[in-house]
């Protein structure tokens, strides 16, 4: 179980608790900055201190190392309240000062480099599954949801490789083209790896006037996917569409977006 108690740090001691502190969100000089003017001035009060620094179990610093540099900066010891022991499931919850990205936890956790696709094709997912993908808008569930579907979906890593195709030939938001595609290999795998390489890369002549996927070309090409919002206005809607008619064999001259239509 995790332990707190309260430390009074001294600059030599924040300097080596920094030292410590993982890569878990960008620095930020500034904050430092402005920290440590406080803590000079004396206003760094018992109501700054009742947020903690916190320790993972493996000894690494999760959580207050804008704070640590502040101490160094200021020159003067201040007293925190400090949590060791944080189990790596909840180091994503325990925020204080500034808001925890869900792609600063998804770098942490899964190792990634640049998670916004994956954070963005997770949160569309979960908008998906529990029926509010229509009214989304762009807005994101909480890092805690995120964490549990991409977890419970780590597939969705395999179509990244399907959505980097669609984005190199329309731009737009990639995190959808992600979920687009995972969206329809759950569905049939063999079918939405045909449907998405095709949509990338087959030419009028060889899809057919009235063929389904180059009806949904047409409306891509018309900035259907421009973002995550016009995504789930527009675009994912109208390539439901598409598919449905692209799996029933049956012609396609223009893709709509019906908001009660979904991929079957």
């Amino acid at each position: 179980m995790p332990k707190m108690d309260f430390e009074v740090i001294s600059p030599a001691r924040a300097a080596q608790y920094a030292e410590k502190a993982v890569n878990y969100r960008r620095q930020t000089s500034q904050h430092v900055d402005k920290l440590a003017q406080m803590m000079r001035r004396g206003e760094w009060d018992e109501d700054n201190a009742v947020e903690p620094i916190a320790f993972n179990q493996q000894g690494e610093l999760i959580e207050g190392k804008h704070r640590m540099l502040a101490v160094v900066k200021a020159g003067v010891p201040i007293g925190f309240w400090v949590v060791r022991g944080v189990p790596k499931k909840v180091e994503n919850i325990i925020d204080t000062g500034k808001m925890r990205r869900a792609e600063d936890v998804f770098r942490r956790l899964y190792g990634m480099p640049d998670p916004k696709v994956s954070v963005g094709a997770s949160n569309l997912l979960w908008h998906f599954e529990h029926g509010t993908l229509r009214t989304a808008n762009g807005t994101r569930t909480d890092v805690l949801n995120l964490q549990r579907v991409y977890e419970s979906n780590p597939e969705i890593e395999d179509s990244i490789r399907y959505g980097r195709k669609l984005y190199g030939v329309y731009r737009g938001s990639a995190a959808a083209y992600v979920f687009l595609h995972y969206v329809l290999s759950r569905i049939d795998k063999q079918a939405a790896d045909e449907f998405i390489s095709q949509l990338a890369l087959a030419t009028e002549i060889e899809l057919g006037d009235s063929n389904a996927i180059l009806a949904l070309r047409r409306s891509m090409l018309g900035g259907d996917f421009k973002d995550v919002s016009a995504s789930v206005k527009v675009g994912l809607w109208k390539a439901f569409h598409a598919w449905n008619r692209w799996r029933d064999g049956l012609p396609l001259r223009a893709a709509r977006a019906d908001h009660s239509v979904y991929p079957k």
